[in-house]
């Protein structure tokens, strides 16, 4: 009958693999972070999990939750959008703080405290969110000002329009002709409305 494998044994070889793509220029620094959350483990055990770790995850393994499946691209197959993108930085760094603290019970008060286990990665983990904060707010600026700029885009040539429905389409025209030089249209931004007498709709 075949020995039962040790109760931290699933858990040292995620861990390890976990820590290896968090240092991955230095994988060998990641199994030394990894080893110092199972110091009761014995040096020859251990090595032989930081062998089987170093192994290629076998596919059925890889839950919905892991850093692979939530970096696969989108099932049907199209670019993801800023928000989703955002999402997955969040989901992983929310991995990140999870692998880099633990949790306590205070004796005096019954609380639950969160305390660091790894104050460097734990720092990392902040800087990445903050950083991905800073974009969606500068994302979120960006989409504002398109905004203001198709709103006065829009008022401009519905006024020229009303003095000169020709001016209106050579303008349409041009806009047609930027916006094709430039490559915009890929992009999604600054869709110009169909006026009321029924010109061609136009990226811009």
């Amino acid at each position: 009958m075949a020995a039962e494998a040790h109760p931290q044994r699933a858990e040292a070889i995620s861990v390890i693999r976990s820590m290896r793509a968090f240092y991955s220029q230095d994988p060998a620094e990641g199994e030394r972070q990894a080893y110092a959350k199972f110091p009761d483990i014995a040096k020859a055990t251990w090595s032989g999990w930081v062998k089987l770790a170093r192994q290629p995850a076998e596919p059925a393994s890889v839950r919905p939750t892991s850093v692979r499946a939530s970096t696969m691209p989108a099932a049907d197959g199209k670019p993801l959008t800023f928000e989703q993108r955002i999402a997955r930085i969040d989901s992983h760094v929310a991995m990140i703080v999870t692998a880099s603290t633990r949790e306590v019970i205070d004796e005096s008060s019954g609380e639950i405290r969160t305390l660091a286990k790894n104050p460097a990665m734990l720092a990392q983990a902040v800087r990445l969110q903050s950083g991905a904060a800073e974009m969606l707010v500068k994302y979120a600026i960006a989409v504002e000002n398109l905004g203001r700029m198709q709103e006065l885009y829009d008022t401009i040539i519905e006024e020229i329009g009303k003095v000169s429905p020709e001016v209106q389409r050579a303008v349409f025209d041009r806009l047609r002709e930027v916006n094709e030089q430039r490559g915009n249209a890929r992009f999604g931004i600054g869709v110009v409305p169909e006026p009321a007498h029924a010109l061609p709709d136009v990226d811009f």
